[in-house]
């Protein structure tokens, strides 16, 4: 299923599907009409080559663009899946009982599907290099995330029971995420607090900021060292609540973005490198 060249991890492309229940408000429109509306990223061309090729389905069966829908139904679109590459970093576990798993999350893999990731996730690749380490019904529990651009420590539960408990305890503050990140200048000493509310600015990609309207968010800072070259610092940084990006755009506000996050105001070191490491996760 992987490939590994030059530093990165790839996956095989492979063949995937979409699928849905056809809704009420489909009932009576055409295939084609449906897929478009489905699915709107699809440029025309794919969808007149997916009817071509029994890539459309109703329940199993491939139907023609003017084939007439109805609600209830399933609808399936088949296609071939070219996942982004990540850096070739081992996904190494640090702890294992009989209710949690400890992971060292290497940079630039995302921990669940999302977008154009699937199989190039931490939870498939523990899946398919440590099978073992899954729960009785083969499917390990996300209980917190990290952003993909970030490394650092994750915790993974091994049942529905633990990653129900383990949520409660985040959700009841009683459970504290550490992180440190290399930012621009030179930092404030002593403890720092942003209590800026934040907001989603944009969608694709998505990019969030601070804004009087957005949810409140609150994260507290101490540095850590200024580096030798007198232009950046080390930064502990302790989000006491868990809003989107919620470091990341706190250290833009405070005038500190992280060096490599080019998002929020960063520089990558690297031009040429699709996956710059932000921070980590202590």
């Amino acid at each position: 299923m992987y490939q590994f060249s030059k530093g990165f991890r790839l996956v095989v492309p492979y063949v995937d599907r979409h699928v849905c229940v056809v809704k009420e408000c489909w009932n009576g429109l055409k295939a084609e009409e449906v897929l478009k509306l489905w699915l709107p990223f699809l440029a025309d061309r794919h969808v007149e080559c997916a009817f071509e090729t029994s890539r459309v389905q109703i329940d199993g069966i491939p139907v023609n663009p003017h084939t007439v829908l109805r609600s209830g139904r399933k609808l399936e679109h088949h296609f071939h899946r070219h996942e982004p590459e990540v850096l070739w970093d081992p996904v190494d576990v640090t702890y294992v009982d009989d209710q949690i798993i400890v992971v060292s999350k290497p940079c630039s893999i995302p921990v669940h599907p999302v977008g154009r990731y699937k199989r190039n996730t931490i939870l498939s690749i523990l899946e398919y290099e440590k099978p073992h380490l899954l729960a009785e019904n083969k499917q390990l529990r996300v209980v917190h995330r990290l952003d993909r651009l970030v490394s650092g420590v994750l915790l993974l539960a091994r049942s529905s029971a633990v990653a129900s408990d383990v949520c409660n305890l985040i959700l009841q503050c009683k459970v504290t995420k550490e992180y440190v990140a290399r930012v621009k200048g030179i930092f404030p000493s002593g403890r720092v607090e942003v209590c800026d509310p934040i907001r989603i600015l944009q969608e694709d990609p998505l990019v969030c900021g601070t804004c009087p309207q957005g949810k409140p968010a609150m994260t507290v800072f101490e540095r850590e060292a200024i580096l030798p070259n007198q232009c950046e610092s080390l930064v502990r940084c302790w989000p006491v609540t868990g809003r989107l990006h919620q470091i990341r755009v706190h250290l833009k506000a405070l005038g500190h973005p992280i060096v490599n996050d080019v998002r929020y105001g960063g520089v990558s070191a690297n031009p040429r490198q699709a996956t710059p490491h932000i921070f980590h996760a202590l």
